[in-house]
């Protein structure tokens, strides 16, 4: 794994440098520019401000894959704190500081809550033997559940398949013939975060959109193979929308794993649908065990 976090590394610095000196990052302006000629609607992603790189925690049982940073920063602040730095490398410092200490300045310091951070805790509970430490009490007692965002962020490996932010990445990946020219333009964020996911032994990984669907599909070649797929299980959530989870075997450069869609963990309604999420989690582990226990050879 040494090769690869140092890989890893250096092109947080190089991205970094270049942003520090240029106020944007190329690969994400040409990377942007690649998904709005291909999809032919109105994207942009963010290359002005710092992205979301995949540096920290990958050794951890569970991994965690969303899209992107679906966020969307002020460039201007961005380049003004940007310019309070004396030297490129004391801004990279701080980035990766500031990277670091961000679940326990947000969850343990600041005392922040976040929707997000907390239906994630809440799916990767029903996951036994996760590696993630959860404390019991009530789904609406913040400071007991801002505990578990930050046990969840610091022992899992979170993943972000592209590192710039967007509002606008929903569902790009749709349609088949669309989704193998876009693969083409991501086959190196695809095929980082693949080589980190097989770079240590992990209990479960999952993806959490249902872009993976046809991210999956779309790359597959001779270093990734599909070996299994399960059916689209469909759960009861107690939603106005049925809940959707599928499991894959996979093979990444002749290294198999398993893997898990969770399709709906970025519904707009799950949000705030604490007791809901949990069930999807719970109900979303036993198809991955049950899969995973059939196809093990």
């Amino acid at each position: 794994m040494s090769a690869l976090v140092n890989r890893l590394k250096n092109n947080v610095e190089q991205k970094l440098t270049e942003l520090y000196k240029t106020d944007e990052i190329k690969a994400g302006k040409e990377l942007s520019n690649k998904i709005a000629e291909i999809t032919g609607e109105e994207f942009e992603l963010n290359y002005e401000v710092e992205p979301a790189f995949n540096f920290l925690r990958l050794d951890k049982k569970t991994v965690f894959c969303h899209l992107n940073p679906g966020a969307n920063p002020n460039i201007e602040k961005a380049r003004k704190k940007r310019k309070c730095y004396s030297s490129v490398k004391s801004y990279i410092e701080s980035y990766v500081k500031t990277s670091e200490e961000y679940p326990k300045k947000t969850f343990l310091v600041d005392e922040k809550f976040d929707n997000f951070d907390y239906k994630q805790a809440l799916f990767l509970k029903g996951f036994p033997d996760n590696g993630i430490d959860f404390f019991l009490g009530g789904l609406k007692e913040k400071k007991l559940q801002r505990k578990n965002c930050y046990n969840v962020l610091m022992q899992q490996t979170q993943l972000e398949l592209i590192p710039y932010c967007s509002t606008k990445f929903r569902s790009i990946f749709h349609a088949k013939k669309q989704s193998v020219k876009l693969a083409i333009v991501v086959k190196d964020y695809i095929e980082e975060l693949l080589d980190i996911i097989v770079s240590t032994q992990r209990k479960y990984v999952i993806f959490g959109s249902d872009q993976y669907t046809q991210i999956l599909k779309a790359y597959a070649n001779d270093d990734l193979k599909i070996l299994k797929e399960s059916e689209r299980y469909q759960f009861d959530i107690k939603t106005t929308k049925k809940a959707y989870f599928s499991m894959y075997k996979l093979c990444w450069k002749d290294k198999i794993f398993f893997a898990g869609i969770a399709h709906s963990f970025a519904r707009q309604d799950l949000p705030n649908a604490f007791t809901a999420m949990k069930k999807y989690g719970k109900l979303s582990s036993e198809k991955y065990i049950e899969f995973q226990k059939k196809h093990t050879t």
